[in-house]
C-alpha cells in the first residue's frame, strides 16, 4: 500500500500501524521529503465480487428450490464443461 503525504504529495512511509477492528486499521506515516508525521485510518467499504465460494452456495440454493425436471435442464447446459459448475461443493 503507498501513502501520499498530505502536505507535499510524495510518498510517505507506514512506520506502524494497528488493527482496531476486523475492517478498520490506524496506519501510522512519516514523510522523509517534508518530515511530517501523520495517522491515517485505511477501513473496508464492500465488496465488489463477493468469494467464488458464495456464488456457489448460492447456486445451489437456486438450484435446490427448482423442480427436477427443471433442475435437470438448467444442469444440461453445463454438460462437459471444462470446470466444476459449482466450485468448492463438490
Amino acid at each position: 500500500m503507498r501513502v501520499l503525504c498530505r502536505h507535499c504529495n510524495e510518498v510517505a512511509k507506514v512506520v506502524a500501524s494497528r488493527e482496531e477492528t476486523a475492517g478498520l486499521r490506524t496506519v501510522y506515516v512519516t514523510c522523509a521529503a517534508c518530515g511530517s508525521k501523520q495517522v491515517w485510518q485505511l477501513s473496508y467499504c464492500h465488496d465488489t465480487r463477493p468469494p467464488a465460494v458464495d456464488w456457489a452456495k448460492a447456486a445451489v440454493e437456486v438450484l435446490e428450490k427448482l423442480s427436477a425436471e427443471d433442475r435437470r435442464r438448467v444442469l444440461a447446459r453445463f454438460e462437459g464443461a471444462r470446470q466444476p459448475l459449482l466450485m468448492g461443493t463438490e
